[in-house]
């Protein structure tokens, strides 16, 4: 009986993988994850909450504590929405998205909170004032195909490579 219990939930997992999902994410944020896009949104007014993060080992990060850890294999686009003002570090670590949009209400962005997301090659941030965290773009494809220099983020200076 154990046996066909165990069989069943893992058959079902990636089934539950691959559904739609949605919570909070701070005191007036939500999050929600739509399968068929493949698009996780940010929404509501005010800071991100804080999340823990796990080593994988070899120096990489995933954002084990975010509330779509489930989904950070399917997650290919996150829109942060206008009335977020913070990104927390750790956030998105280890996602496997390929394209981002920050509003231009976001004012900072924690350390590492895209830190290896290997397939993010596509950043679209706001050209505001904004605090960004040590190493919150490290291990993306955008900036591992910067030159060496300085590498900017829209026209925003993030960092000096090389």
């Amino acid at each position: 009986m154990k046996q066909t219990i165990l069989i069943f939930i893992i058959a079902l997992f990636p089934i539950l993988a691959s559904a739609d999902g949605s919570g909070t994410c701070g005191n007036n944020l939500t999050w929600s994850y739509v399968n068929a896009t493949k698009t996780l949104t940010i929404s509501g007014t005010g800071e991100m909450g804080s999340f823990y993060y796990e080593s994988n080992g070899g120096g990489t990060y995933v954002c084990a504590g975010a509330p779509w850890y489930s989904y950070v294999n399917n997650i290919e686009k996150v829109i942060i929405q206008s009335g977020v003002t913070s990104i927390s570090s750790y956030a998105f670590s280890g996602c496997s998205m390929t394209s981002l949009t920050i509003s231009n209400t976001v004012k900072s962005i924690g350390e590492y909170a895209f830190s290896d997301c290997n397939s993010l090659s596509t950043i679209n941030i706001p050209d505001v004032a904004i605090n960004i965290g040590d190493c919150a773009f490290v291990k993306t494809a955008l900036y591992k195909n910067q030159p060496d220099g300085l590498v900017y983020l829209g026209k925003i200076v993030y960092k000096y490579k090389g």
